[in-house]
């Protein structure tokens, strides 16, 4: 499974990023926005940046990938923006992306693989008709690609 879709999935099941990006529809997406979100309340959107190629162990290929991912929070509000993106911040801070048991709830195992944080920065999105302010936040992250 991507990295994104687990991100995705992990996002949708946290109490408070549900508070401030919908139950249904939860609007975190891949890449592009669904046109009339923006309009629905914050967004999230996300980008693979960069991903180098399979690494290799002792014993063969290496089944942990490691993913330069962009997280986009999007609004147009820009203290909203910005309280949002702190919020992805702190949800980011607890995931791994290379246990299944990430998956439970409450997550059961500590974090072998953590995400680090490369950056953050504003910009604005004219394409979105109004200008909507953008919160970018740049992530190194290990993804296992076996769960």
């Amino acid at each position: 499974m991507t990295a994104e879709v687990k991100l995705r999935r992990l996002a949708a099941g946290d109490a408070t990023l549900q508070g401030y990006l919908g139950a249904g529809p939860f609007r975190w997406q891949s890449r592009q926005l669904t046109q009339g979100y923006i309009q629905k309340g914050t967004c999230v959107r996300t980008l693979r940046v960069a991903s180098p190629l399979a690494g290799f162990s002792h014993s063969g290929p290496s089944q942990i990938e490691l993913v330069r991912l962009q997280i986009d929070v999007l609004d147009i509000d820009a203290d909203k923006a910005r309280t949002v993106a702190a919020a992805v911040d702190t949800f980011l801070a607890t995931v791994s992306l290379c246990s299944p048991a990430e998956f439970d709830s409450p997550p059961t195992l500590a974090q072998q693989y953590p995400v680090f944080k490369l950056g953050q920065r504003q910009g604005m999105e004219f394409e979105l008709g109004a200008p909507v302010y953008v919160e970018i936040l740049e992530y190194r992250l290990f993804n296992s690609t076996m769960n």
